[in-house]
C-alpha cells in the first residue's frame, strides 16, 4: 500500500519499493451472490505508528499486490515438479547476468525462497499466455505432436488458431500448462522467471 505525502516535493514514506503493510480486517462482498459483479467491501487496520505518515490527494491510488489461490498452487507445483528434482521447498535465488537484467522486489519476492513461495506471490500463471510463451514452451516439449502444436502457436500463420484457444475463452497459463503435459513437466527451473509473466499490483481509486 503506498500514497504520496501531501507536499508533493518531499519523499514518500511509503512507496513500491518500500510499501505499507496493512493487516485486512474483513473482506465482505457487497453484491449478490447472483450479480454479474463481485464488489467488495476491504477494511484495512491503519492504526499502527507507521500510519500516520499515510498521505493521499485527490486522484492518489492504492496499489495492492495479490498473490496466488493455494489451490492454483498446487496445481501449478504438480505440473512443474512431476519429472523434474525441483520440489516445492526448492530453494530459489536470483543474480543478473548483465546490467540490463532487474531482479524482483523484495517485497514482491523475497530471496532467497522456495519454489513454493515462488508460485504464491510471483508467477502469473493466471495470465493469459503470449505468443512468446508458446515459442519458448515448445522447446521443453518431448512429444512431437506437443511441439508441433506448441509452434503453430507462435507462428504468424496460427494467431487466428491462438486467438480462438487462448483469449476467446481467456484459457490461463496454467491451464495451457496441463494441456502440454510433456512440454510443462519438462521446464528446467531456471526457464520459469522467462517463461512466466510477474503478477503485477492491482491499482484500486481511493481518493477523488
Amino acid at each position: 500500500m503506498a500514497a504520496p505525502p501531501a507536499d508533493s516535493t518531499s519523499t514518500p514514506a511509503f512507496s513500491q519499493v518500500c510499501p505499507f503493510h496493512a493487516k485486512l480486517i474483513s473482506n465482505c462482498r457487497v453484491t449478490a451472490d447472483d450479480h454479474f459483479q463481485d464488489v467488495r467491501l476491504i477494511r484495512l487496520d491503519t492504526s499502527t505508528a507507521d500510519a500516520s505518515k499515510l498521505r493521499h490527494n485527490p486522484g492518489d491510488v492504492l496499489m495492492v499486490q495479490p498473490s496466488n489461490d493455494p489451490d492454483l498452487v498446487s496445481r501449478f507445483l504438480h505440473i512443474v515438479c512431476q519429472q523434474s528434482s525441483s520440489q516445492p521447498s526448492t530453494v530459489i535465488n536470483l543474480h543478473p547476468t548483465d546490467s540490463d537484467m532487474t531482479i524482483p522486489l523484495s517485497t514482491q519476492l523475497p530471496l532467497p525462497c522456495t519454489l513454493e513461495v515462488a508460485a504464491t506471490r510471483y508467477f502469473d500463471f493466471q495470465a493469459i499466455p503470449s505468443r512468446y510463451f508458446f515459442k519458448l514452451l515448445s522447446y521443453f516439449a518431448t512429444s512431437a505432436l506437443e511441439k508441433e502444436r506448441l509452434q503453430e502457436f507462435a507462428s504468424n500463420e496460427g494467431q487466428e488458431d491462438r486467438y480462438s484457444y487462448c483469449n476467446r475463452v481467456r484459457r490461463t497459463i496454467l491451464e495451457v500448462l496441463e494441456d502440454f503435459p510433456s512440454a510443462s513437466s519438462n521446464i528446467p527451473l531456471s526457464y520459469l522467471f522467462d517463461l512466466l509473466p510477474a503478477i503485477q499490483p492491482r491499482a484500486f481509486s481511493i481518493a477523488s
